[in-house]
């Protein structure tokens, strides 16, 4: 677990860590379908999608499925994992203290 926790900017590109930090933060907040989480992220296709996003963070234990004896049923959704939860608090924390705040964004003085 800690090797997985120990992913940085530095070992994923910006794009992809962007990419990332998109699809956890939607299973943060709510359970979704494959579908709309993709979609809600902004990404086309669904079994490019399914295969280097869902399988990977599946695999990484980031997200996990609500039917998880059911992975293909029609009423499958996916969600954060505290293992998900981890890696975004660190990557947020990280980014946080690497750069400083913009103009509108709280701790910015007038």
């Amino acid at each position: 677990m800690a090797d997985v926790l120990q992913l940085s900017a530095a070992q994923v590109s910006r794009d992809l860590m962007t990419q990332a930090i998109i699809i956890l933060e939607l299973v943060a907040s709510n359970s979704l379908p494959l579908d709309q989480l993709r979609i809600q992220a902004g990404l086309q296709h669904r079994e490019h999608f399914r295969r280097f996003w869902l399988e990977a963070f599946l695999n990484a234990n980031w997200i996990k499925r609500t039917i998880p004896d059911k992975p293909t049923s029609p009423a499958q959704k996916y969600r954060l994992t505290a293992t998900g939860q981890r890696w975004l608090n660190q990557v947020h924390k990280s980014r946080n203290s690497n750069f400083p705040p913009r103009d509108g964004e709280a701790g910015m003085a007038k």
